[in-house]
């Protein structure tokens, strides 16, 4: 494999060049998506947004009890915010598949990976907008603040995840492979589109150590205003800040001991 040898510019405003490497990595990112930057832009947003409705509403027309009204509330608001961290996770081979603009000046392991979670946020940032429209449209009542809050963290969540999980498996096809299986398991293991209580109690431990769960029961329970036994946002904020924790060790291995160039 070739080694290329990265040249560094000269510029006085490092951090603006950075700024600048980042914008450009998300406006590319729309390109990737749909070759054109004009349609880019609406079906990137239009795309998260029809999946959403569409699960929501199918899961509607096997429950007779539930109303459009309960239906948003139960499954389009946790389902919104799950799209976006699955969407994160699931973008984590995006620096393998973009390796080669690594060797491009100010652009490196952490402006690339940086500059796709912050593009993925930016796609699907009208869901959550159409679920705020919503719940004035139906006059729901819920703490806007820690509906936000919420948001945050599950942006927080998918981007230490994609973080640590893109460094591990970068160059490395066997985890590659492994790790595109993830996203799809999440459908199942996340409480995503069935609440955690509808589990029998022997599984919920399992389910709990999943940081995701643990979010979107915290969205329906602003609707519910019943507290599950077991979730806690506190396990959340230790899981991203761990995930944090191992990122500079883990870079510091993957570039010394198995990589033959630097990311």
């Amino acid at each position: 494999m070739t080694n290329y040898k990265r040249i560094t510019p000269k510029i006085e405003n490092k951090f603006h060049s950075f700024l600048r490497s980042v914008n450009a990595l998300i406006i590319q990112s729309y390109l990737d998506q749909e070759g054109r930057l004009s349609y880019g832009y609406f079906f990137t947003i239009l795309r998260p947004l029809l999946i959403t409705l569409l699960i929501s509403l199918v899961l509607r027309a096997f429950s007779n009890d539930i109303n459009l009204a309960d239906a948003i509330k139960i499954f389009l608001f946790p389902a919104g915010l799950f799209f976006l961290i699955r969407e994160m996770i699931a973008k984590s081979t995006y620096a393998d598949n973009r390796r080669f603009v690594l060797y491009l000046p100010n652009v490196n392991f952490f402006s690339l990976t940086f500059a796709n979670c912050i593009s993925i946020i930016l796609i699907y940032s009208p869901i959550f907008f159409v679920c705020i429209g919503l719940s004035l449209y139906f006059e729901y009542s819920f703490n806007y603040l820690i509906y936000f809050e919420l948001i945050l963290l599950g942006f927080f969540l998918g981007m230490a995840y994609q973080f640590l999980a893109a460094l591990i498996i970068f160059e490395n096809k066997f985890l590659i492979t492994v790790h595109s299986y993830v996203p799809i398991s999440l459908l199942f293991l996340s409480c995503v589109f069935f609440p955690l209580e509808s589990v029998p109690k022997d599984y919920h431990f399992f389910f709990l150590l999943n940081p995701m769960v643990h979010i979107l029961e915290e969205v329906r329970t602003l609707f519910t205003l019943q507290h599950v036994e077991g979730i806690d946002l506190n396990y959340v904020y230790e899981f991203i800040f761990w995930l944090f924790l191992f990122l500079l060790p883990t870079y510091y291995l993957k570039t010394t001991f198995f990589l033959r160039k630097s990311i």
